[in-house]
């Protein structure tokens, strides 16, 4: 069996990390699996770049998708046909489509004839236009007026044109076979409401990726990122942009805030903000005057282990997510986790065991669930303990597993019709 899997990245992003990891065991397996990717940032020799044109950046077909409000589909990528050369198909038995892949929704249909499967990592796939939608359900019938219209990260579009995305993307998911995967039982759930409901479909949980996350001796991580030795250590997940607040910086902003004004002890705290952090300055500027690290974006899994080994725990009040990479990151290195009760993570953090779930949009609730574990350490062990269960029951042998087994589901699939009207 040889694979091809197709992301936009290969390491930024939980997303890109899987589909990295995912080519890496299989390579391991000795599959021959290759990665193929709009932009690189890691060295491994297994991703390859499309290296295709550069889009138009101007002209009147920019100016008329623009206006329309067709970005989400990718029209205008030049990807596609270099992605999908025939040539290039014709040595792979099985093609890994990863959450939005970066090509056109057109050329998914139209050069792609290959048994697919599709592993959703967000909801944009199955959306008119937004990542998640924060409790509108029109993505179940028909988009329209969008809620998150002009919002962040839909601030560029001249238009709402979510009705028309969505029901292009319900025709082309009818002219495709494929096998839908979800990251977790909640999204898999959600796939079946949607435009993709008519595919099979599978949950494969996310891994603990043990070559990478693995406990390692805790002073001394300490010591190397200068943590003081009474801190109370908080390491936390920060966004591409300070309007991007599916995250949470603002209730993590908020509770620190809180911390601050009502413990004797405040000055134990002690912040390690990591993530895709932009050059603007506004993370640090939410995050002033909190004793810390400043924010980084950590590329190497080596100094990511030790900031993980280092965290006494692990914020993480997102407001919607389908897992949490970073929770599984965390309990590789034995390091519980504080996250908001949303979407596919209660499936990685259960609540007592590997870390403690508060309600979304709460920052009072993780600032009395960080007080808890301070006050007892005997629950803090436990929830190391069981952080460190949790990463051995997603092992990388059980996800490639699972993976293997869908691939051989897909290739059992005919070619389906290509013809769009």
């Amino acid at each position: 069996m040889r694979v091809l899997a197709l992301s936009t990245t290969d390491w930024r992003g939980g997303a890109a990390r899987v589909a990295h990891y995912l080519t890496q065991g299989l390579r391991d397996r000795g599959i021959h699996a290759d990665l193929l990717v709009a932009t690189k940032t890691s060295d491994a020799d297994f991703v390859q770049t499309i290296d295709a044109p550069p889009a138009p950046r101007r002209g009147l077909k920019r100016r008329v998708v623009q206006r329309l409000g067709y970005g989400a589909l990718n029209l205008l990528s030049p990807n596609g046909p270099v992605a999908f050369d025939p040539a290039r198909l014709a040595d792979y038995d099985v093609v890994h489509l990863h959450d939005v892949p970066p090509v056109s929704l057109l050329d998914l249909v139209r050069r792609l004839d290959k048994p697919i499967v599709w592993t959703v990592h967000s909801m944009a796939p199955l959306t008119g236009n937004c990542v998640y939608p924060y409790g509108c359900d029109r993505w179940m019938r028909r988009c329209g007026s969008c809620p998150q219209f002009g919002q962040w990260p839909l601030i560029y579009q001249a238009r709402d044109a979510s009705a028309e995305i969505l029901t292009a993307r319900r025709l082309a998911y009818g002219r495709m076979r494929f096998q839908a995967v979800g990251v977790s039982q909640w999204i898999t759930d959600r796939i079946a409401e949607s435009v993709m409901g008519g595919q099979p479909r599978h949950t494969v949980q996310n891994p603990s990726w043990r070559p990478d996350y693995y406990p390692t001796d805790r002073a001394a991580a300490r010591a190397a990122l200068g943590i003081p030795d009474d801190a109370f250590a908080v390491m936390v997940s920060v966004s591409g942009n300070a309007l991007d607040l599916r995250k949470g910086l603002d209730i993590t902003a908020a509770a620190t805030r809180e911390i601050r004004a009502t413990w004797p002890d405040a000055d134990r705290l002690f912040l390690l903000p990591t993530g895709i952090v932009p050059p603007d300055g506004d993370m640090a500027a939410l995050l002033r005057d909190i004793p810390g690290l400043p924010p980084r974006m950590i590329e190497d899994t080596a100094t990511l282990r030790r900031y993980y080994t280092a965290a006494d725990v692990v914020w993480h009040p997102s407001r919607a997510d389908t897992s949490s990479m970073v929770s599984l990151e965390a309990f590789g290195c034995g390091t519980p986790v504080i996250a908001a009760a949303v979407g596919g993570v209660p499936e990685i953090v259960r609540d007592g065991v590997s870390g403690l779930l508060i309600p979304p949009d709460d920052p009072a609730a993780l600032v009395t669930a960080t007080r808890r574990l301070i006050r007892d350490p005997a629950l803090m062990d436990r929830l190391r303990a069981g952080a460190l269960a949790t990463a051995r029951d997603h092992n990388p042998d059980r996800f490639i597993d699972a993976y293997l087994a869908i691939y051989q589901k897909a290739g059992a699939f005919p070619s389906p019709s290509k013809d769009i009207p």
